[in-house]
């Protein structure tokens, strides 16, 4: 089964400091292989933009994708590296 991977910082600042959009992606590309998952490279989206609101550039696409079934579930990675599926509602 295919997921989709959505990797956010709010802030450069944060890249800087030890937080990086690659140690988060391969957080949760090691999670996906432990869950069996196949995380294809054109679904995975990495985006530095504020997490005060959800109108972000990018994440529409990995909605859009959900929506019509591309991908089964997305794995979300916080700054406290928790992982949380977020199931699609069949």
């Amino acid at each position: 089964m295919r997921a989709a991977i959505y990797c956010r910082l709010s802030t450069e600042d944060q890249e800087r400091e030890g937080t990086s959009l690659d140690s988060h992606l391969e957080a949760c590309l090691k999670k996906a292989q432990e869950l069996g998952y196949e995380v294809p490279e054109e679904f995975i989206i990495l985006e530095t933009y504020s997490g005060l609101t959800l109108d972000r550039p990018k994440l529409p696409q990995v909605r859009q994708w959900v929506r019509d079934k591309e991908v089964a579930d997305r794995l979300k990675v916080s700054r406290f590296t928790v992982y949380r599926w977020i199931k699609r509602a069949d």
